[in-house]
Parts: C-alpha cells; sequence; structure tokens
C-alpha cells in the first residue's frame, strides 16, 4: 500500500510542477502565484467552516451512539476538498474543486467505500478460519490438595 501511495505522490508531485510550468508561461509569474495564494485563501475559509460543521456532526454521532450517516461523510469529503486547495498547486486544486460539486462527491465516495469494502471482505475472509475462545486451566492435582 505505501508502495502504491509514494507512487501517486510522485506523479501528482510531477504532474504539479509541470502545471505550474505551464501555466507561468501562459499568465506570468506573478498572476500564477496569486492564483495559488486565491484559492489557498479559499481553501482556509472553507476548510474553517467545513470542520466546525464536521466536528459538531460528529459529536452528536458519539453522544447518540450511531455510525456518522452520510451527510458526516459528505462534510468530511468538503474539509479534504478544502484541505486540496489548501496545497499549493492546480492539480490538487482541481480535485478539490471537483469534491465541492455535489453531483461528483457521492461518485467519490462510492469509489472509497467500495474500496473499502472490498479490503474488509478480504480481511473477513482470513478471518473465518479463526476461532476465538477463552479457556481455564483445569489442575485435578490442585483440587485434592484443597479437599484434604
Amino acid at each position: 500500500m505505501f508502495k502504491n501511495l509514494k507512487i501517486i505522490l510522485f506523479f501528482v508531485v510531477l504532474i504539479e510542477i509541470t502545471l505550474f510550468i505551464i501555466i507561468g508561461r501562459l499568465i506570468g509569474v506573478l498572476f500564477t502565484l496569486l492564483l495559488v495564494a486565491l484559492t489557498m485563501i479559499i481553501g482556509f475559509v472553507f476548510i474553517k467552516k467545513q470542520s466546525a460543521k464536521t466536528i459538531q456532526q460528529m459529536q452528536e454521532a458519539m453522544q447518540s451512539g450511531k455510525m456518522p450517516n452520510l451527510d458526516f461523510i459528505q462534510h468530511s469529503v468538503k474539509t479534504i476538498a478544502a484541505i486540496l486547495l489548501i496545497i499549493p498547486g492546480f492539480f490538487t486544486d482541481l480535485i478539490g474543486i471537483l469534491l465541492f460539486i455535489p453531483k461528483v462527491r457521492p461518485i467519490i465516495i462510492g469509489l472509497f467505500s467500495k474500496t473499502k469494502l472490498a479490503s474488509s471482505k478480504k480481511s473477513k475472509a482470513k478471518k473465518e478460519n479463526i476461532i476465538e475462545g477463552e479457556y481455564w486451566k483445569n489442575n485435578h492435582d490442585d483440587d485434592s490438595k484443597h479437599l484434604e
């Protein structure tokens, strides 16, 4: 898993550098930096707004003993989107903006939940051969000593 993450991060960095160069040539370095700063500010505003909602819903779910509902998951995805806007780069900004679009969000949630379900099914299949239980050591010799 970590090997895949390293590969993904490597390509994200390459894409970000490439986009910085291309956009810097198209609109100039100053406007490129201003655009990155603007998306960072927008990300900070959104994360302040979304994280408060997410924390509030998480506390309500914990107090009532319920599992987080779809609204909680959607707010969490919005928080992740805001974090992606804060990270300097155009590719991460694009992904962050896509996560704010209501019609795109369920698709991405579905992709991750299917992956999570598939991995949990694999782990359940591995655990089916395990039998859990408790045992007590019964020393008959010790019992006879106590009876005397």
